[in-house]
């Protein structure tokens, strides 16, 4: 959180959740920022295995539903990985 806010001032915390992608251990972030001087929405989901991977939706508002549940929601669930 302390990194994101860092990297964007204007980035504003909504909730976040320690769970798990695929039995790997996960950070996952939600909130807005200002990009541009517009507002974007944005969810972030940090996974741990053998490093950190961030996936991420940014869009506006009215298209965060769109990025969030028909892109990010599907990439999630599409990740397969090899043993490490």
């Amino acid at each position: 959180m302390r990194l994101a806010q860092q990297r964007n001032p204007t980035f504003k915390l909504s909730s976040s959740d320690v769970t798990k992608v695929h039995g790997w251990p996960a950070i996952e972030l939600r909130g807005t920022q200002t990009i541009l001087g517009r507002r974007i929405e944005t969810h972030s989901v940090h996974l741990f295995r053998g490093g950190e991977y961030v996936f991420e939706a940014l869009a506006p508002p009215g298209d965060f539903a769109t990025a969030d549940q028909q892109v990010l929601a599907p990439l999630l669930r599409s990740l397969r990985f090899r043993p490490l």
